[in-house]
């Protein structure tokens, strides 16, 4: 091998020759490991979205990550002591990283912002998630609103719908605010399986509820046939109860949910559309603790999230290598909103069944503390995970692992060029 060089804390084999490259790839036991690596691609700095003075303005602070492996969004947060507009806004080259003609430190384009509301002090945007061109959030303006719940169409960021469709009044669906972050919920066994839809959960509420995605018409709320047709969502409640719901996750293959709240991480075993029961003990409609918090409760604390990253592929290629193949968890253990908190001590990935797994980062710079609000979004298409910083106003992409192969020879052989922090720089010669 020849010489070893670093770039932004990133180490790479200077001089492999392509066939090298394609001899080198290969793929580690299919099984779970301890450990899992994640290479931070790219860092897009927000901080100008936190300034009213900017068309790209929507809050004080990131709050919500939404990614689908090529299109990246960002919703705000309102942290001033006065009212003030919350937004949605796509980060326009994203798209750049995971075709790998940018890397490193990445000034982000936007779009238009969209979904804005006048929102009220300490109030905002809660949750993102994305199936397809379809982002889904969730907003939290202090009480009721037809907007707790929305959806927008990625391919022209106009909303498709919000609660107005769910065919009654928001009152009777159930408290509908958006407390909590929304993910799509692919039903019993998975994809397309039966009880698919937008989930959400909110504070107060034991149930799980479930509206059309295309259409918004509700499914699953709070009281069976409120509105007419809809049935009462199964109860997620858990022992010790707590239902100050943060933030939701589905395993894509079996449609079984994972909750984070201010006790922990919760796990519920789907055994129907629309009925579950309890992992540990197996009683009906029940969820059960898989991770509790290991500082203090969170009590209402926002930023609280949790991610499902599936089907995490293992990968060996030189120095970027990832021993761990599976499913796993990622969330943030923000038991407290001071300032001063590490990355890497907050930020935890679990098994499905709690299990703890050590995340080994190749960071571009080593992240700025924080107050310990993050938000997840993992992409298996892509083998990369976002990751929203709410108080450094950053967003991060992370890769478990390689490109093809072809697209790892192209870069060996000729490079890719881009503005400085590219991947040119990354593969170069050294004399």
């Amino acid at each position: 091998m020849g010489s070893r060089t670093t770039f932004n804390g990133l180490v790479c084999g200077a001089t492999i020759a392509a066939a090298s490259v394609l001899a080198g790839l290969s793929a580690s036991p299919a099984h779970a490991q301890a450990t899992i690596s994640l290479y931070e691609l790219a860092r897009f700095n927000l901080n100008s979205t936190s300034s009213g003075s900017n068309a790209e303005f929507i809050g004080s602070n990131p709050i919500a990550v939404g990614w689908n492996g090529s299109k990246l969004y960002v919703a705000g947060f309102n942290g001033s002591a006065a009212t003030a507009n919350t937004s949605v806004i796509e980060i326009t080259n994203a798209a750049s990283v995971t075709n790998w003609t940018a890397s490193g430190f990445v000034t982000p384009t936007y779009s238009s912002t969209f979904g804005t509301i006048s929102t009220a002090a300490s109030r905002g945007y809660t949750g993102l998630a994305m199936q397809g061109n379809q982002l889904l959030a969730s907003y939290d303006g202090g009480s009721n609103s037809p907007n707790g719940i929305q959806m927008f169409d990625a391919s022209s960021n106009a909303r498709s719908w919000n609660l107005t469709a769910s065919g009654t009044t928001t009152a009777n669906i159930g408290t509908t605010r958006g407390y909590a972050g929304p993910d799509f919920d692919p039903g019993y066994l998975g994809i397309s399986g039966s009880g698919n839809g937008a989930a959400w959960v909110t504070q107060g509420q034991g149930r799980r509820f479930l509206n059309n995605s295309t259409t918004g018409a509700s499914i699953y709320t709070t009281t069976a046939n409120v509105p007419t047709g809809a049935a009462q969502g199964m109860i997620i409640n858990t022992n010790p109860l707590s239902s100050t719901w943060r933030d939701i996750a589905f395993d894509p293959a079996t449609g079984d949910m994972y909750t984070r709240n201010q006790v922990g991480v919760t796990r519920t075993n789907r055994t129907g559309a629309n009925t579950d029961a309890d992992p540990i003990t197996s009683t009906a409609g029940q969820s059960a603790y898989v991770y509790i918090n290991s500082g203090s409760l969170t009590s209402n604390n926002v930023g609280v999230n949790i991610g499902y990253m599936n089907s995490v592929q293992s990968s060996n290629f030189n120095d970027f290598t990832n021993p761990y193949a599976g499913d796993l968890l990622v969330f943030n253990d923000r038991g407290s909103t001071a300032a001063g908190q590490s990355w890497t001590n907050v930020v935890k990935f679990t098994t499905t069944s709690g299990s703890s797994i050590t995340p080994s980062y190749t960071f571009l710079a080593s992240p700025l503390t924080s107050t310990g609000a993050y938000d997840f979004e993992w992409d298996a298409a892509t083998q990369t995970l976002a990751v929203l910083d709410f108080s450094n106003r950053t967003v991060s992409l992370f890769s478990t692992a390689v490109p093809e192969p072809s697209t790892w020879a192209m870069l060996v052989a000729g490079g890719v060029a881009s503005a400085g922090t590219g991947l040119r720089r990354r593969f170069r010669r050294r004399g």
